[in-house]
């Protein structure tokens, strides 16, 4: 084996699968061996040769996971649906302690095929006989997410915290939920109050309808699942829980101030549609008016900016000292989205100071960023 990855090292590729041969010979119930020998014939893109050697693995070493699951997706790759799923049948006579994790790849398969119920079938049957195992609920809620259910992947994620409270990863993808979920509500109901209030406008002769309430975003109970998750994740995943929080709240920031510039350009162009006086006096905004709406904006939009300062303040704190020019950088961004530029030119400054060379050209993309924006 050693000799054969040598060999593939130096491009050596015949004499590598003459080694392969060698240990099949030997050990032909290695699975590991067949596995690097599939492996390096998928790296030269001799993918029909490929399928062999999963093949001949697959004969001598029946039912074994990482084979059958590399055979699995090398079959999806090649467009080879049918055979894929005929590897996947070979499971209906394996226990389930045994063959849940080929059965968590095929379900991938199937969603990444749009096969979507089947995909959903087979994640609860994982569910509900793998319980212990948290990344299934993990992938499951992802899947959800991927085809626009959020509310459906929130669910297996709670249930997923119900009986491992303390992965990291869940409550991460929880916090994403919850807030994909609150804004895109509160967006959209804006948006039909605004929407609504503009076609009024538009044919009103007398009485001009009045406008709805300024947008302002409330992340209530993304915020409460933040600030309880401190106690049931890992003291090594604080840092990241504050981070999280940080990313959260300057989304939050620009979400606002993204949603007041679409208003500016929705009444300008009902005004321009429904070229008339008294359109244009009821949707035009003049000096004052927006300026007290920039203002709330601006106000509304800075107390998310200095929440989100809190955060990567708490974040640094807890942080590993190798990890913390992530959160020195990540503040630079929000820096820049304020217009304090100088500001974000010190955090980057105080990146540097954290890291090594290698990372130098990182540094020196942010620093451009910051100069183009000047």
């Amino acid at each position: 084996m050693v000799l054969a990855d040598l060999s593939k090292r130096e491009n050596q590729l015949e004499h590598a699968e003459q080694l392969f041969e060698v240990v099949h010979k030997l050990k032909p119930k290695a699975h590991i061996a067949w596995l690097e020998h599939a492996k390096m014939e998928e790296e030269y893109g001799r993918l029909d040769t490929c399928g062999r050697v999963l093949g001949r693995g697959l004969e001598l070493c029946k039912q074994n996971q990482p084979l059958l699951n590399k055979a699995i997706r090398h079959e999806e790759r090649s467009n080879n649906m049918q055979n894929a799923r005929h590897l996947m049948s070979g499971l209906r006579s394996s226990s389930v302690e045994n063959s849940w994790k080929t059965m968590l790849e095929g379900a991938l398969m199937e969603g990444r095929d749009g096969k979507i119920d089947t995909a959903r079938v087979i994640f609860q049957y994982l569910i509900e006989n793998v319980s212990w195992y948290p990344p299934i609920y993990l992938e499951a809620s992802r899947f959800e997410e991927k085809i626009g259910n959020v509310q459906r992947g929130l669910e297996i994620v709670i249930k997923g915290l119900e009986s491992n409270e303390r992965y990291g990863p869940l409550w991460f993808l929880r916090f994403r939920l919850l807030e994909k979920d609150e804004t895109v509500h509160a967006t959209l109901h804006h948006w039909a109050l605004f929407t609504s209030y503009l076609q009024e406008a538009a044919v009103a002769t007398t009485t001009a309808p009045l406008a709805p309430a300024p947008f302002r975003l409330q992340l209530g109970r993304t915020l409460e699942d933040l600030e309880k998750s401190t106690d049931y994740v890992s003291k090594e995943l604080i840092w990241k829980v504050y981070f999280e929080s940080a990313q959260v709240m300057d989304r939050a920031a620009s979400t606002v101030r993204r949603v007041f510039r679409q208003e500016t350009w929705m009444r300008l162009l009902f005004s321009n549609k429904y070229n008339t006086t008294n359109t244009s006096k009821t949707l035009v905004l003049d000096s004052k008016e927006f300026k007290k709406l920039d203002d709330a904006t601006t106000k509304d939009a800075l107390k998310w900016a200095g929440l989100a300062r809190t955060a990567y303040t708490m974040s640094a704190l807890h942080c590993p000292e190798m990890l913390r020019w992530k959160v020195w950088v990540a503040g630079a961004r929000t820096e820049m989205a304020c217009g304090k530029v100088y500001v974000a030119g010190q955090l980057l400054e105080r990146a540097m100071k954290c890291v090594s060379y290698w990372l130098w050209l990182l540094y020196r993309y942010h620093v451009d960023k910051m100069l183009i924006r000047c």
